[in-house]
């Protein structure tokens, strides 16, 4: 438990729902939300408890509209200095600019791993290749 002040809590919570899109929202109870909605409720949630590390499965699933996946990214970027963020997901593009490396697994194995604008770009294994090509 943080511990933090009720007023400093809520205005934290509002600047994470304003960065996820959420600021209109913020007073409804989880189940008037739709599917996309919940989950960057989620992310806000987690971020306010300013961890060293989130780690998630697919914060850009389709689930989410593509307005709302600029507002994860957005949420990333801003958090970045103070959180990592490492995260599964199937389009790895997301990631470009934001992160520093960039680990690729098929079937449990390490495929590859490195510089994030690198793998996106050249990947030097084709099996990341050819993940990469059809994730974009």
């Amino acid at each position: 438990m943080l511990r933090t002040p009720r007023r400093q809590a809520e205005s934290e919570a509002y600047e994470f729902a304003g960065i996820l899109g959420l600021k209109d929202k913020a007073r409804r109870y989880p189940e008037s939300l739709s599917g996309g909605e919940q989950q960057r409720v989620a992310i806000a949630r987690a971020l306010a408890m300013h961890p060293a590390l989130l780690m998630f499965d697919e914060p850009t699933t389709r689930s989410i509209q593509s307005a709302a996946r600029g507002c994860v990214r957005s949420c990333a970027a801003s958090s970045r200095a103070a959180t990592r963020w490492s995260s599964c997901l199937t389009r790895p593009v997301f990631w470009s600019g934001l992160s520093d490396n960039l680990l690729y697994m098929e079937n449990g194995e390490a495929i590859e791993c490195g510089e994030t604008d690198r793998i996106l770009s050249s990947p030097a294994d084709p099996r990341t290749k050819d993940f990469v090509q059809q994730a974009e």
